[in-house]
């Protein structure tokens, strides 16, 4: 009986064709050279992973050899690779980190297929074409061209660069004049003002050539060309301006300076570029001049401020409204990079001790109109304002702090008002003779007499408050404090 196998390779023979045969024998599918290159690199990375270990506390040199060597054999036989790979594939191999280390430790094993693989190196290099072979060569040949022949080619695009530039000056000049000439015609005194809106500094410089544009020509709203320049955080244009002489105290009908500007319009610009805008408009009489009439008391100015003041008190912020946290943050710091650079520019021009004034007055100022805000008076404290200074009138904050006070049980006024207790500020006459802590027993605020009590203490201790109750006892002769008659009772008592 013949076997099924036997029949079925009869049938196979008899009715297949060799060409049928031959389709139904299956072929390897062939690689791309950019997988076959992936394929090669990973396995020079992880040969190099290997090496790395060998070098520390567990060499494997046999391990590594075998490794070493099926990857070179590799290599020689791959087929189906541009030159240009191949070659790069030995080159990578050859310089696998530590691979040199280790073959001078183990050179029995390791130096001869080292040597292999720099034959298979030098052999592939050949095959590649003679820009790839001699490709520094040719680099270096074309930078000593760039260098020696193409100082014409420099001159030339400068030439050209310089014909553009004067092109684009003849038609500035047309149309300045122009523009010029109808904003005279309408009586427009503010052209000045237009090009530093635009930000366009080579028009400034044109439109100042004529002897008719005046640099404090006034808009309708009362600004200089400055106000505009600070607006737009046009650094070039402030620079230009202040060189030229402009006022920097100049205000606009809302009483407002350049600096007073160029701060409410800090989204404009570049962060770098506004902090320069702040740092060349920063004077120790600008950073303290209130927008509005100066003229009017302090506690009565309602949104009226100073530019470090509005600096301080947004860098002291911690309840901004509708900001996220991160956006807090930088508002923060960004205020506090303003406020250094108001007095990097105070220090510089006019030396320490204006900067010291400016800060104490900002303090005063503070303690007057923010009374609730302790976080504003401790970063003003930080900065190194003094809570004993005082102003022409002989006030000190604390002074402003009670003339202004509306609610003396306040948690956070009470605050800083501890803030601003010392044993001297407490006791400081002032030029009609009024005396803090004597006026707040007038006023009977026993919460902020206790407060007085407690910033004193928390400075300078027991001995401070003494110091403040025999002066008090001395000028006016009364109950300092009820808490002071409640001690001296239980002490008797013992």
């Amino acid at each position: 009986m013949v076997s099924s196998l036997s029949v079925a390779t009869l049938v196979a023979t008899l009715f297949l064709s060799p060409v049928s045969l031959q389709a139904a024998v299956p072929t390897p599918a062939t690689e791309s050279p950019e997988k076959i290159t992936e394929d090669f690199e990973n396995r020079i990375e992880q040969f190099a992973l290997n090496v790395a270990l060998d070098l520390g506390k567990d060499p494997k040199p046999k391990r590594r050899a075998t490794e070493f060597d099926g990857l070179v054999t590799d290599l020689e036989k791959v087929e189906g690779l541009p030159a240009y790979r191949h070659y790069s594939l030995a080159n990578k191999l050859l310089n696998v980190d530590g691979l040199k280390d280790l073959v001078d430790g183990n050179e029995k094993l390791l130096q001869p297929i080292y040597e292999r693989t720099q034959d298979l190196e030098s052999a592939l290099k050949k095959r590649l074409p003679f820009w790839r072979r001699h490709k520094k060569m040719l680099i270096g040949a074309a930078a000593a061209v760039v260098l020696l022949g193409g100082v014409g080619i420099h001159q030339y695009v400068q030439s050209q660069r310089r014909k553009r530039e004067q092109q684009w000056i003849d038609e500035l000049s047309a149309r300045t004049s122009k523009e010029y000439e109808e904003a005279l015609e309408e009586g427009k005194p503010v052209i000045l003002h237009m090009a530093m809106y635009d930000r366009d500094l080579r028009r400034a410089r044109t439109f100042m050539k004529s002897p008719d544009v005046d640099i404090e020509a006034r808009g309708d709203d009362g600004s200089t060309a400055l106000h505009s320049a600070a607006s737009r955080g046009f650094k070039d244009g402030v620079d230009f301006l202040v060189s030229q002489g402009a006022n920097k105290m100049a205000r606009d009908n809302e009483g407002k300076t350049p600096l007073h500007t160029a701060l409410e319009h800090h989204w404009y610009g570049e962060r770098e570029k506004w902090l320069g805008v702040i740092k060349l408009l920063s004077t120790s009489e600008s950073c303290t001049s209130l927008s509005g009439d100066v003229g009017t008391m302090a506690w009565e100015l309602g949104r009226q401020t100073t530019p470090l003041l509005a600096a301080t008190r947004n860098a002291a912020d911690h309840d901004r409204q509708n900001a996220s946290r991160r956006q807090k943050q930088r508002d923060v710091a960004m205020w506090h990079d303003v406020v250094q650079a108001m007095k990097e520019s105070v220090v510089e021009r006019e030396g320490q001790a204006k900067w010291q004034q400016a800060l104490n007055s900002t303090l005063r100022l503070a303690a007057a109109r923010r009374v609730d805000e302790p976080w504003h008076i401790e970063l003003l404290l930080t900065l190194g304002a003094d809570i004993n200074s005082q102003d022409s009138d002989g006030d000190v904050a604390l002074h402003k702090m009670l003339h202004s006070l509306r609610d003396a049980d306040d948690a956070e006024t009470l605050d800083s008002i501890r803030l601003l207790s010392s044993s001297a500020s407490c006791t400081t006459a002032s030029e009609n003779g009024e005396i803090p802590f004597i006026f707040a027993r007038t006023k009977g605020w026993p919460n902020v007499m206790r407060a007085m009590r407690e910033g004193v203490e928390a400075k300078k201790g027991k001995e401070g408050w003494l110091e403040v109750t025999d002066f008090v006892l001395e000028y006016d002769p009364g109950d300092v404090d009820d808490d002071d008659d409640d001690d001296s009772s239980e002490e008797s008592e013992d």
